[in-house]
């Protein structure tokens, strides 16, 4: 299933944000491992070069939250090389906002917590809604007129996808191959359909 890349990119952006200020309060808070930030939280650099810039490499080691902040770089990277690839795949995102949530609870930052875990519960229900409408459109694709069907940016993703790298079909997936054939009439494309197939039902 994919996520509207937009959704998802939000997601990553918040995180990062969220990310950031957990980082500014902990070396506000006068904790002794971490740097002092006196001029806001959007200097903070999250790659690893800039972490490796806070303070030597080696004293990084015995910080609280260290090894889970050098991960939360993967996700500084992915907003910063924005790449749909990323955006749209859900357990990518996933796994990147998990990362930002180990971290700050490494720190014990329960509001920073919460938040990254509304983020992780609101890509979940983005990716839930999407296949419920996968689900209808792949029921409405075997009915009469089925041709006549509008699918959204996401879902015709989906659909090519399917029909340019072809599916094996049986009983489970029958009408998956059926909205792939919708969209291959629609657009004229050329694709790897087993034409001899005929419905289970």
């Amino acid at each position: 299933m994919l996520l509207d890349t937009k959704h998802g990119c939000d997601a990553l952006n918040t995180t990062l944000r969220i990310v950031q200020q957990a980082v500014f309060d902990m070396g506000n808070s006068g904790h002794p491992d971490w740097r002092r930030w006196d001029d806001g939280m959007h200097l903070i650099g999250l790659g690893r070069g800039d972490q490796d810039g806070w303070r030597p490499v080696y004293l990084w080691w015995c910080t609280p939250g260290y090894r889970e902040l050098r991960s939360v770089a993967d996700l500084r990277n992915a907003v910063c090389h924005p790449e749909a690839e990323i955006f749209q795949n859900p357990w990518r995102v996933d796994a990147l906002l998990k990362k930002a949530h180990e971290f700050v609870v490494a720190i014990d930052d329960r509001n920073a917590a919460l938040q990254v875990m509304q983020q992780r519960d609101a890509v979940r229900d983005e990716a839930n809604q999407s296949l419920r409408i996968w689900e209808t459109l792949c029921d409405l694709s075997v009915l009469p007129y089925c041709e006549e069907l509008v699918l959204d940016n996401l879902h015709t993703k989906l659909a090519r996808n399917i029909g340019i790298l072809g599916c094996e079909i049986d009983n489970r997936n029958w009408r998956t191959y059926a909205l792939a054939k919708v969209w291959a009439t629609q657009t004229g494309e050329d694709v790897k359909f087993q034409e001899d197939l005929a419905s289970p039902w």
